[in-house]
C-alpha cells in the first residue's frame, strides 16, 4: 500500500482509543474531482452574431422544400434543368450583351452594364422556362405507387433548385461588386447593391452562405461545366 493510501485510510478510521474501546470510524467521504466544463453559452449573443441573410436563405430554401412536396418530383426535375439552362445561357450571351449595352447605356459603367445584361438575361430565361412549365407540364408522379417518396423526393429537388438560383444570383452581382474600387454611384439600379451587401456587408463578416458557394460550390460548379462556361466568367475564380 503506497504512503498516500495508507494516510488515506489512516484519517478515514481516526478516532478516540479508550482502554477497552474500539475504534469509532467516521465514514470516509470521497473528494469530487474537478469538472472540465466550459464557459456558459450566451445563445441571444450567438443568434445575434448569425449574419441575417444566413437566417433568410434558411426560410427561402425551407419554402422551395414546400414548393417542391407539392408539385412532385418530376415537376422539380424540370425545374431544375430550366434553371440550368438560363443560367448557361446567360453566362455565354454575357458578354456580347454587355458589349451592346456597354456602347448604348453610357451612364453606367462598362463592367456594370454587363452585369446588368447578365442577370436581366437569366431572370427572363428563368421566369419564361417556369411559365413553360407550370402551363404545360401538370402535375406527374414520379412514383404513383409511392406518393410520399414523391413528394419528399420532390422537396429536396426543390432546396436544390432554390440553391441553384441563389448561386446563380451570387455569380451575378459577384462579377461587378467584387472588382475592387467600385464606389457607389448614384444611378445604379436599385436594389442590387442592397442584396449584395446583404451576403458580404462592408466592414462586418462575410454571411457564411456566401463563403460556402464562393469557396466551394461556385468553384464545383464551374469545373464542371468549365467546357460550356465562358473564359471571363471563369477568370472570377482564377485559383480554382
Amino acid at each position: 500500500m503506497t504512503p498516500s493510501a495508507r494516510d488515506l485510510r489512516a484519517n478515514c478510521l481516526r478516532g478516540r482509543r479508550g482502554a477497552f474501546s474500539v475504534v469509532r470510524q467516521r465514514p470516509c467521504r470521497r473528494s469530487r474531482s474537478p469538472t472540465n466544463e466550459g464557459p456558459p453559452v450566451n445563445v441571444a449573443e450567438y443568434i445575434r452574431s448569425i449574419n441575417p441573410f444566413d437566417l433568410v436563405i434558411v426560410l427561402i430554401l425551407f419554402a422551395f422544400f414546400i414548393l417542391g412536396f407539392i408539385q412532385g418530383t418530376l415537376r422539380r426535375l424540370i425545374g431544375i434543368a430550366a434553371i440550368l439552362f438560363s443560367f448557361i445561357l446567360a453566362a455565354n450571351l454575357r458578354q456580347p450583351l454587355g458589349d451592346f449595352l456597354k456602347a448604348n447605356w453610357t451612364q453606367f459603367p462598362p463592367d456594370y452594364a454587363v452585369m446588368v445584361g447578365f442577370g436581366t438575361v437569366f431572370v427572363a430565361a428563368m421566369v419564361a422556362t417556369t411559365l413553360v412549365i407550370q402551363t404545360y407540364y401538370p402535375k406527374t408522379p414520379l412514383f404513383p405507387k409511392y406518393q410520399v417518396i414523391d413528394e419528399l423526393l420532390g422537396g429536396l429537388l426543390g432546396v436544390v433548385q432554390g440553391a441553384l438560383i441563389l448561386g446563380a444570383v451570387i455569380i451575378i452581382l459577384d462579377t461587378w461588386f467584387t472588382i475592387p474600387g467600385q464606389p457607389a454611384r448614384d444611378n445604379e439600379l436599385p436594389g442590387l447593391r442592397a442584396i449584395y451587401e446583404a451576403y458580404d456587408p462592408p466592414g462586418a463578416p462575410i454571411s457564411q452562405t456566401a463563403v460556402i458557394y464562393r469557396e466551394a460550390l461556385v468553384p464545383g460548379f464551374l469545373a464542371v461545366t468549365g467546357p460550356i462556361m465562358p473564359e471571363g466568367l471563369r477568370a472570377f475564380y482564377p485559383s480554382r
